[in-house]
């Protein structure tokens, strides 16, 4: 009952306001583009990297759910694995990274996917009946093949920038899913779902490409 509460009534909505503080950026240190890339040197044999490369390939391969070609179904069959991919991530960051308010994001970020994963969990076995037709329609495939490339990034071995880089892709892969669910979709659970994917992940990327405009060089 809690976690249908808090997803019905919205109480999952992030504010800025409960993110914690970063500096505003400058002008010269405001990224050009999102799209950067490093070299990965002696960074692809760090445990980080590894933690990090392995959460993608797994959120990537669990992704590639059978079509139901029903937008409300496909939502739910798609985002509860990119959930998992976020906590997974979060978790990588906790363990291996040494910002302190990145830290603070991901007790958020956590608590937050999970009371998501178990309330679309809910939604999706009263409602799937496991239908998976030929030639249904992707509603989401050009979104997801988006967030797969921009994932495919380099590494730079710094466990709290790598996983900065990597969420922000993650979580615009999660807008445009919803942005393409409230354009689609009709479930009016799921809508509100939806809207709090939207406005709250937005919320967060600009969190994130702050914070890296104010630590990363």
């Amino acid at each position: 009952m809690l976690l249908r509460s808090l997803i019905s009534t919205g109480l999952l909505a992030v504010s800025l306001a409960t993110l914690p503080a970063v500096a505003a950026p400058t002008e010269a240190t405001t990224p050009h583009s999102m799209e950067m890339h490093h070299p990965e040197g002696k960074s692809a044999g760090t445990a980080a990297t590894r933690a990090y490369k392995t959460a993608m390939t797994k959120m990537h391969k669990n992704m590639r759910k059978p079509l139901s070609g029903n937008p409300d179904i496909d939502f739910v069959r798609q985002m509860i694995p990119h959930h998992q991919g976020a906590l997974d991530m979060a978790r990588t960051q906790l363990r291996y990274g040494h910002d302190e308010k990145l830290k603070k994001f991901n007790k958020w970020v956590i608590f937050a996917q999970e009371v998501e994963i178990a309330g679309m969990e809910n939604w999706l076995r009263r409602r799937d009946n496991g239908a998976a037709p030929q030639g249904a329609k992707d509603y989401y495939g050009e979104a997801m093949a988006k967030m797969h490339h921009d994932m495919m990034m380099d590494y730079t071995g710094d466990a709290d920038v790598d996983y900065v880089h990597g969420m922000i892709a993650h979580h615009q892969g999660a807008v445009d899913m919803a942005r393409i669910w409230l354009a689609d979709g009709s479930d009016p659970d799921l809508k509100r779902l939806a809207n709090n994917i939207y406005s709250s992940q937005t919320q967060e990327i600009a969190w994130l490409q702050n914070w890296l405009a104010a630590n990363h060089k």
